[in-house]
């Protein structure tokens, strides 16, 4: 279903972008932060990385059989 249906793809990879943004600025900012904040971010991330493969798995098992409508 992500192959064949655009906007369920566009979300995943929109999330995943959305994702990739929070490590890098969390890494740069890394020096800059306490310990509990980093925590906290990294925390954060955890959650959005596992929401994403959550929502991209279930519009997996989801779709039709053979990916067509």
């Amino acid at each position: 279903m992500l192959r064949t249906n655009v906007i369920a793809g566009a979300l995943v990879i929109a999330a995943g972008v959305a994702v990739w943004l929070l490590g890098h600025l969390s890494a740069v900012s890394a020096d800059r932060t306490r310990p509990a904040e980093r925590r906290r971010i990294v925390r954060l991330i955890t959650v959005a990385t596992t929401l994403t493969a959550f929502v991209a798995l279930t519009l997996a098992v989801l779709s039709p059989v053979g990916g067509h409508q």
